[in-house]
């Protein structure tokens, strides 16, 4: 986009906040030539990949890997990602730290679309056809 190749890209947004958290001129530069837009933000909200965690039945140490999951949940491990890899928190209504998150939304809260994970699940086959059909790869 910013070498004038093309007017829109769909990408994932963390990739655009390490340019903008950058200090390098080339990447300022990027940053400079770019708008973002996030789908959806007054109706159902924008995707997000999915991410989950889970404890085998069979694990040795079940109490501490339920801590484990539960301490990546927390507001203080959310922000650990929003501000390390420039992720948006999974757990909802937290405050993130992050200036190329909170300027990519001009500080409003991100809205995330919330279909459940059953209904991506039950549709998968569907959407990876649909993706073979217009050859996207």
């Amino acid at each position: 986009m910013a070498s004038g190749e093309c007017e829109i890209a769909v990408t994932n947004s963390y990739y655009l906040a390490r340019l903008m958290r950058s200090t390098k001129p080339e990447d300022v530069a990027v940053v400079n030539k770019v708008g973002v837009v996030f789908p959806n933000q007054q109706s159902w909200g924008t995707h997000m990949n999915i991410a989950g965690g889970a404890v085998a039945r069979h694990a040795k140490n079940q109490a501490n890997a339920i801590k484990f999951l539960e301490y990546l949940a927390s507001p203080e491990a959310q922000n650990y990602f929003a501000n390390g890899n420039n992720e948006w928190p999974a757990a909802k209504g937290l405050s993130i730290d992050n200036p190329a998150l909170k300027a990519m939304t001009q500080g409003q809260p991100f809205k995330s679309e919330t279909i459940p994970i059953s209904a991506v699940g039950a549709n998968i086959t569907k959407v990876q056809q649909m993706l073979d059909r217009v050859g996207f790869q």
